[in-house]
């Protein structure tokens, strides 16, 4: 039974869950036939009239309305004009191919007297003898049973090509479905590396670890909705797929050329709306996960807890990795390989996140304090501030203890450093101070570029200083 949807003329299939209009539906004539036909002659024998409701004993067959008559109904039938020049059968005369066909015949809508024995090849459709001669007036057309087994040979190649869909979706289904285990199974060992890790620390790294938990439950949360998210469209094309498959087989098998030919326009659109379905056998990409962690490490320097690293597969025709956590480009961030980072790196990295917060504080109070002045002038205090505020950043605490990196396959080298410092040295010649060639002169300069601009002033004027880092 078909159940109406939310959608006004719009109903869906229990079986299948695909919707339909309502005005596409058609006559289930192999459900008809079927339900009509006697399943053996023990039951011709007992054939009772199924035209009348008195259940009287059937003494004759009607070959064009292909019911049984009783007595009275023979005399009624001959006495209707339009039923009077109907062909029908004693009851011992009708041949067994009648009895056990049950096949009742379909009449034309418009020529309510003319049975559909002929199939337009040129409209696709069943036709009688007078709209063949009328409406489809040279148009290509063949018999019924004729048509039926050409019609018959088309759909069951359909049905074959199915048939390879079909398995190519139960592979992409149990590909999504390793996938899922294999994310759970690297959400155990890798939430179990972890607490192993925090659990031998202080307080301090017992918070930390418990961000890096929440990130690791963010990032397997989202790959576990993305896989179920596919499962769940290939579950349902899979049940399609189904359906079509047995009401397609149903069809065929039951023998009926009038209902399979009055049906197939909407069997071969199923079919080959299932076939043009999509269905991508390959899951989303599980990039590893991994927990660097160093035991040795942690009990002579709690800096270095530990890293989360997230691997992420590019997806298909998309070549840079997108890893979770990864720093914006335009930020002071020192890329390097896990395990390698130390004291100095890191006290570098908090120095100038000072450099900046000092200078814009200091900008704020130049802007309060003083009226507007030139670009040149504000440029210049800019360029003087780092090295007054040199001393008092050495003496600023370290950062934070577990640093989440970020990593991508193949790009990690010791040499990301040594590039960061060249974009250095290349962004100096934007500096406040120095006049642009071409256009106006920016006072206010994007944060990150501002602080790189310090940074580098900073490394040409203090290097005795900075010597002892890298």
């Amino acid at each position: 039974m078909l159940l109406f949807y939310v959608v006004v003329g719009v109903i869906r299939c229990p079986v299948c869950r695909q919707e339909c209009r309502q005005i596409d539906l058609v006559d289930n004539y192999f459900v008809k036939d079927t339900s009509e036909a006697p399943s053996s002659s023990d039951e011709k024998s007992e054939q009772v009239c199924t035209s009348c409701e008195d259940n009287a004993s059937a003494v004759g067959f009607c070959v064009e309305c292909g019911e049984w008559l009783c007595k009275t109904c023979i005399e009624a039938h001959q006495r209707v004009k339009f039923t009077k020049d109907h062909l029908i059968r004693k009851k011992e005369d009708v041949s067994e191919s009648v009895g056990a066909s049950g096949q009742r015949p379909v009449f034309c809508p418009v020529h309510k007297q003319e049975q559909l024995k002929l199939f337009c090849e040129t409209c696709d459709r069943l036709t009688c003898r007078d709209c063949q001669l009328l409406e489809h007036k040279e148009h290509r057309y063949q018999f019924l049973e004729e048509a039926f087994q050409n019609q018959k040979g088309a759909i069951e190649n359909l049905l074959a090509k199915l048939l390879e869909k079909k398995n190519y979706v139960h592979f992409a289904a149990t590909q999504v479905q390793n996938r899922i285990k294999e994310v759970n199974e690297t959400n155990k060992r890798v939430e179990q590396e972890i607490k192993v890790a925090i659990f031998t620390l202080i307080n301090e790294i017992n918070k930390k670890g418990k961000s890096l938990l929440q990130q690791l439950e963010n990032v397997t949360k989202e790959r576990q909705m993305k896989l179920l998210q596919q499962q769940n469209d290939i579950t349902g094309l899979s049940r399609q797929v189904k359906h079509v498959m047995n009401f397609t087989n149903w069809a065929i098998a039951s023998g009926s050329s009038t209902a399979l030919l009055y049906s197939k326009r909407l069997i071969t659109f199923q079919l080959r709306h299932i076939l043009k379905a999509r269905c991508d056998p390959v899951p989303a990409a599980n990039g590893a996960i991994r927990f660097h962690c160093d035991p040795t490490f942690w009990a002579k320097n709690v800096v270095n807890l530990g890293n989360l690293v997230i691997e992420s597969k590019p997806a298909p025709g998309y070549t840079p990795n997108v890893v979770v956590g990864q720093v914006p480009p335009g930020t002071n961030h020192i890329s390097k390989t896990p395990g390698q980072i130390n004291l100095a790196q890191l006290r570098l990295q908090h120095m100038q996140q000072q450099v900046y917060a000092q200078k814009h504080q200091q900008l704020q109070q130049m802007r309060m304090q003083q009226p507007p002045a030139p670009v040149p002038t504000t440029t210049t205090t800019t360029q003087q501030h780092p090295r007054q505020a040199a001393p008092q950043m050495l003496q600023q605490q370290p950062p934070r203890l577990i640093s989440v990196q970020t990593m991508q396959r193949g790009n990690m080298n010791c040499g990301a450093f040594q590039a960061h410092q060249m974009r250095l040295a290349q962004n100096a010649a934007r500096i406040p101070g120095i006049p642009r060639h071409s256009g106006p002169q920016y006072s206010m300069m994007q944060p990150h570029l501002q602080r790189q601009v310090c940074l580098e002033l900073h490394f040409t004027q203090t290097q005795g200083m900075l010597d002892p880092f890298p």
